[in-house]
Parts: C-alpha cells; structure tokens; sequence
C-alpha cells in the first residue's frame, strides 16, 4: 500500500513538473500613475446677471474659462472673512459655451464686490473665481471712499405709498480708524425730492446708537449725508475693518411715487360680457419689476367699440377704486387715467380698473 502511494505522488509530481515546463515567464511591471489634470484653471470672474426684480437676480455669470470643460455650477456668499452667508447655488449644473456659462438660482441680493465670495466647478474641478458687483447708483450709496456698504434692506409700506425705511450696514476694510458716511440722493425715488422729515432709528440686530448719529442736509445738490455725531458719550465717528454699524432711517411723509413709464405694462380685456346695455373695458396695469419703489402709471381706453356695442351716452365705473384715478377726457369715446397716490403700485404689482359705455 505504501509503495502504491509513493508511486502515485511521483507521477502528480512528474505532470505538474511537466506542465510548469510549458509556461512561460513574463517580466516584472513597474506600476505607473497618471495625473489628471483640470479641464480648466482659471481664474474665472462671477457676476450677477438677468433682469432684476426689486434688488435680486436669479441667474450669475462665469466668465474666464479656457479649456476643454463642458459643464459648471457655481455658490456665492455675502459677510467678510470668517462670517461668510450663503447667497446663492445654482440649482443644476450649466452647459459652457466660448469660456462662459450662466448659472440659475433662487433670488438673492448680490453683494458689492468686496463683501461676496464666489464657488466655481467645472466638470467636478473646483477653479479660482473672484465675485465682482458694482450695483447701479441708487438713493443711497457710501458717502466716501472708506464707507463700505455691503447691504440696504428696504420697507415699504404697502397700503401707504409715502412712507418708507431702509436699514443700512456700513463697514469698511481699513484696520485703522477712518470717518464713515451715508449719502442720501434725495431727487431719485422714493425720496422724490423730499428734503425733510427723516428719522434716525436703531435696526433689529443693531447696537443702540441711532441717538449717536446725525443727517446734514444740501437743499441745492439734492442730498443728505449721515455720519456719526462726534459731541456724543463714546461717538461712532470712525469704524476700522473689526467695526459694522448697523442703524434704519424712515420718512412717513414722502412726495408720492413719478410717473414712470419704463416700469410697467397695460393689458385691456373687454369683459365683463357685453350686454345690450354695458360694455366694459378692464385696464390691468403691472408692474416689470424694475422699480422696488412706488410709481405712478397712465392707462388711455378707447371706448368707441363699446360706446357703439350698446349706443346711448352714458358712462359708469364699475370698480369702486376711481377716487383713486384722474380721469381726463380725451374726445371721441377716448380716456386717459392717471394714478393718484393711493393707485401707485411697485415692483411687479398690478391695479385693476373697469370703466363702462352704459344706456
């Protein structure tokens, strides 16, 4: 038995021998890495873009991009280093086309330039991007060049057309002392020219401090200058990059809103039905969303298919808003209607009106 099974292990032995002689010895492999590199590496500038509505846009602009990307999505945030808010993400990567592609969002306030941040990638690769936004001038603006204004927020009073506040917060980016100023343009809306009456208050989430600070009026330039009193306990003058003031100025009194013809649109619907007796005419003005402040609007009707729908001579108002409006008669079944204070609307907001040919 045992010589049986010696007998056995040199022939597994023999073949095994055999067929290892068969194989043939490959050399050794040097393992290698590959370094992707990025599709592009910018820098790349970020800015807000689209129409705005009432301050806030919902699409950003990537430009600077070089290379072979395809897609991109981008973040922005507002504050200063160390205290950085979100603003806005995009809501799904974007198609690039010539080095740029447009992101879309939720409506956010852009930052000024020195106080937003901006996030880009590109085909999953993070670029360096630098935010940049210089808004429009507008009623309130820094006051000199060490004034930071990273935000105004505005209230306005909705069933109150001549009142409005704002809460300002003024920065700077010097580390040492400097003066700080605010400068009202009191000609531009929705100050509409007023030269008075304008209070100084503490804002939510600001120090006491409105009884610290002071507005100095020029009648002749149309402009108003807020700053810090200097003859008050522990005065707020200067502020240095470590300081934000935070403060709200209202006027509960203000000139009503102009006429802006850029601002707004006007539909006209025959309805209700005509019957034998009325035709009416429904005027829809709405706002485009390119003035945050209140304005006045015109609307003109041509009543002359409705005086003939139902003859007779007689007029009626079918709303019960025309001690609003100032009808002027024009001739020929013609109308014009001009807001008056109480009819002026904002941003995209819409008045209804229906005026009628009775007999």
């Amino acid at each position: 038995m045992v010589a049986l099974l010696v007998v056995l292990a040199l022939a597994v032995l023999s073949v095994a021998g055999a067929q290892a002689a068969g194989l043939s010895l490959m050399s050794p492999v040097r393992p290698t890495a590959k370094q992707l590199a990025r599709c592009a590496p910018g820098p790349v500038t970020v800015s807000p873009t689209g129409t705005s509505s009432a301050g806030q846009f919902t699409q950003v602009a990537v430009s600077g991009l070089a290379g072979g990307c395809t897609i991109g999505a981008v973040r922005v945030a507002s504050g200063s280093t160390g205290a950085w808010t979100q603003a806005f993400v995009s809501s799904s990567s974007s198609a690039i086309t010539g080095g740029a592609f447009t992101a879309t969002g939720p409506a956010f306030t852009p930052p000024v330039t020195g106080s937003g941040r901006a996030w880009v990638t590109v085909n999953g690769w993070p670029v360096p991007a630098t935010w940049a936004y210089t808004p429009p001038a507008g009623p309130v603006s820094p006051g000199n060049g060490n004034t930071v204004m990273p935000n105004i927020e505005w209230t306005l009073v909705t069933n109150n057309p001549v009142q409005v506040c704002f809460t300002a917060t003024v920065s700077t980016t010097s580390t040492t002392p400097v003066p700080w100023q605010l400068k009202m343009d009191l000609a531009q809306a929705p100050f509409n020219g007023t030269t008075s009456q304008f209070a100084l208050l503490n804002a939510p989430g600001g120090a006491d401090i409105a009884w610290k600070l002071g507005i100095t009026y020029d009648h002749t330039a149309m402009t108003a200058l807020i700053a810090g009193k200097p003859d008050v306990d522990a005065p707020v003058t200067t502020i240095t990059s470590a300081t934000t003031l935070r403060f709200q100025v209202c006027n509960y009194n203000l000139p009503p809103g102009v006429q802006t013809p850029s601002a707004y649109t006007v539909t006209y619907t025959n309805s209700p039905a005509w019957t034998a007796t009325q035709a009416c005419v429904t005027a829809t003005v709405t706002g485009n969303g390119t003035s945050r402040f209140f304005f006045g609007w015109t609307a003109e009707i041509d009543m002359s298919a409705a005086r003939a729908a139902v003859g007779g001579s007689g007029w009626s108002e079918l709303t019960d808003n025309f001690w609003q409006l100032t009808r002027t008669d024009l001739g020929g079944n013609k109308f014009r209607f001009t807001s008056n204070t109480a009819a002026n609307i904002s941003g995209t907001q819409t008045y209804v009106f229906t005026y009628c040919a009775t007999r």
